[in-house]
């Protein structure tokens, strides 16, 4: 059962399922996603790599729950998804263009050419890339993957399963893969 278990919980069920613990993994995917994704559940600072506790509207409807905690947090994992077919918005920390458009600018107006942030001072559309750096700075080696997660041919955006792919080194003879 995943729901309402905080992910140390979710991670130990996943490691108890593995034919071999010494070298299975478990992949964090989507983790900017800005529903489901992992960091954003959890509010990952991308320039501390820890979780924090939105201000504001936001704050107030944030997906609250024991199991979303700032506290339960974990890095119990050996795998980040940095890149998903081609959906590229999540990739790294949105930079403002540079010149800006015409206003009206929201508060604080982005400066050009650099990351815009929130009013607290961090990225406001921060990247999963830019987030594994700071983890790899503070010492979390999650392996970076790039993948297809093609759920058939084409997806709703018409993206060919031919974009990204995973791939990893086996002593395993997995077939013909059909």
């Amino acid at each position: 059962m995943w729901a309402k278990q905080p992910p140390q919980r979710l991670f130990e069920q996943m490691r108890a399922l593995m034919t071999d613990r010494a070298t299975g993994i478990i992949q964090v995917n989507h983790p900017r996603q800005s529903v489901l994704g992992y960091f954003s559940q959890f509010f990952i600072d991308a320039n501390t790599a820890e979780p924090y506790t939105p201000t504001g509207i936001l704050g107030v409807f944030a997906p609250y729950g024991d199991e979303l905690d700032a506290g339960n947090f974990s890095y119990d994992f050996e795998a980040i998804e940095l890149l998903t077919g081609n959906r590229y918005e999540d990739v790294h920390n949105f930079i403002a263009p540079d010149p800006l458009p015409p206003g009206p600018f929201p508060n604080p107006q982005p400066i050009p050419g650099h990351v815009v942030i929130d009013e607290n001072g961090r990225p406001k559309y921060p990247g999963v890339v830019d987030t594994w750096f700071t983890m790899l700075d503070r010492g979390h080696r999650a392996t970076g993957m790039g993948v297809s997660d093609s759920h058939g041919v084409f997806n709703d955006d018409r993206e060919a399963m031919s974009m990204s792919r995973r791939e990893s080194a086996s002593s395993e003879d997995v077939g013909d893969g059909g």
